[in-house]
């Protein structure tokens, strides 16, 4: 059972934000760009539209670095407490 530490302290909560964060805005941009593939790919490259996907692969890496050292700093804390 969990103690009320709050949501931010929560490795569950980092990591639901990481894939949440990079699926919402990953599958509409990648659609988008399937959809206008002829016209949108001569452009892209000048506007560094692929940058998006880059930064938001990024994003999502850093919550789940963040999720793993809280989940095994939780972990030696449990250890500790409980021997």
């Amino acid at each position: 059972m969990r103690s009320s530490k709050g949501v931010a302290k929560d490795p569950l909560f980092w990591l639901c934000l990481s894939i949440v964060s990079y699926y919402a805005c990953d599958i509409p941009f990648m659609s988008t760009l399937a959809l206008e593939a002829s016209t949108f790919i001569k452009t892209a490259a000048h506007m560094h539209i692929f940058d998006v996907n880059d930064v938001l692969g990024v994003v999502s890496q850093v919550f789940e670095c963040l999720t793993i050292v809280m989940a095994a700093k939780e972990m030696k804390n449990y250890k500790l407490t409980n021997g």
